[in-house]
């Protein structure tokens, strides 16, 4: 499936599968498309089937759920809300609240402003380009991250690895892992960070450590990372360390 938003309509546009969607109305929810809508519903069917629609850029809320098959979206400026069980999730140029829910697939999100709740059973998640609050969670992947400024996060996998490369931290967060090694570079000129590994070594450059007395109205942020089996990389990159 694949979904974008477009400035120059006011309703719901099916360019492609038109024929395979029903189009009914429960309350305030829409499924698929209506002229007058305050949310869309997507109740899917078998990934083979391709299915192209357009919305409002500016639709308030667009809420999705799929059996099977992978979903794509772009240029919206909405809440959005996905809910899979098997399949790919790719988002970009999206403004607004995200949620997305997998049982098994990878997420890849790209220029995304907002705040977030991203969870995958099994699967990698991929974030780049982007300004965020919330949570990045898999139980069984990797997480990588490029180019993201973080104004409060949790980030955790289970059994996979964590990077977050040339990030910026506006807010305190969090970082961890069962089994795999976390690596973090980027400005971090306004950052204090706690790591802690029972299995593996810690190297912490251009940074300071921790300061459990550090004083409360210095204008930095605290982030804490741990694993239990794995190393633990931070190097503050913003003089070009």
């Amino acid at each position: 499936m694949e979904i974008t938003g477009d400035d120059s309509i006011q309703e719901v546009i099916i360019d492609e599968g038109n024929d395979i969607i029903e189009t009914t109305l429960e309350g305030d929810t829409l499924k698929i498309s209506n002229k007058s809508f305050r949310k869309i519903f997507f109740n899917y069917f078998e990934s083979q089937q391709c299915v192209k629609i357009r919305l409002p850029r500016n639709t308030p809320s667009v809420e999705i759920k799929l059996v099977s098959g992978d979903l794509s979206a772009k240029n919206l400026q909405s809440n959005f809300s996905v809910s899979i069980v098997s399949g790919d999730v790719r988002i970009s140029d999206l403004t607004g609240k995200l949620n997305v829910n997998a049982l098994s697939g990878d997420i890849s999100i790209d220029k995304f402003n907002g705040e977030l709740e991203v969870v995958t059973k099994s699967g990698d998640i991929k974030l780049e380009n982007s300004k965020i609050k919330g949570q990045l969670k898999t139980y069984s992947g990797d997480i990588v991250t490029r180019s993201v400024d973080f104004e409060g996060f949790k980030i955790s996998t289970f059994s996979g690895d964590l990077e977050l490369e040339s990030a910026s931290f506006q807010g305190n967060g969090e970082i961890s892992t069962y089994f795999g090694d976390i690596h973090v570079n980027g400005d971090l000129s306004n950052v204090y960070v706690k790591a802690d590994t029972l299995h593996g070594n810690i190297d912490i450059r251009g940074t300071k450590p921790y300061n459990e007395s550090l004083n409360k109205g210095e204008n930095v942020n605290e982030i804490i990372a741990k694993t239990k089996s794995g190393d633990i990389c931070v190097k503050d990159t913003s003089k070009g360390g």
